[in-house]
């Protein structure tokens, strides 16, 4: 996103103008939900603005704690506009509480993850040593 853009994104976001960003399709998005369908524990590595974390996390079980991975790297101005929109937007939906963003790189944040997950979606750095 161009310099800011970033800036009126996150503020048409607060606003109810703008959605979360997503690099997923509409039929990614529809096999998301139905593989996280009922999970208990769940991680995604690579949150960007949270759009497929509140989907996942509308799939799981009721009681199902879902982290979500993602360093969350601050713009040109120092501000982390990807995360501002995923709090708000986990908020707004009401599934935050389900929630636990982790602001590491997936190898820094592997202590954090509990070693049994039911669903893994990996939208981050796609590199085997990454993971």
């Amino acid at each position: 996103m161009k310099h800011g853009k970033a800036l009126l994104h996150t503020l048409r976001f607060f606003l109810g103008l703008d959605t979360a960003e997503t690099q997923t399709t509409a039929a990614e998005r529809v096999a998301l939900s139905r593989h996280a369908q009922g999970a208990k524990r769940a991680a995604e590595l690579g949150v960007f603005e949270a759009a497929t974390t509140v989907l996942i996390a509308e799939a799981m079980a009721a009681d199902g704690r879902l982290y979500g991975v993602d360093p969350f790297f601050a713009g040109r101005l120092g501000l982390r506009y990807g995360l501002w929109i995923s709090r708000f937007g986990l908020w707004r939906s009401g599934l935050g509480h389900r929630v636990t963003l982790i602001r590491k790189l997936s190898f820094e944040a592997a202590a954090k993850v509990p070693n049994e997950l039911d669903f893994i979606f990996v939208d981050g750095d796609h590199r085997y040593e990454a993971l």
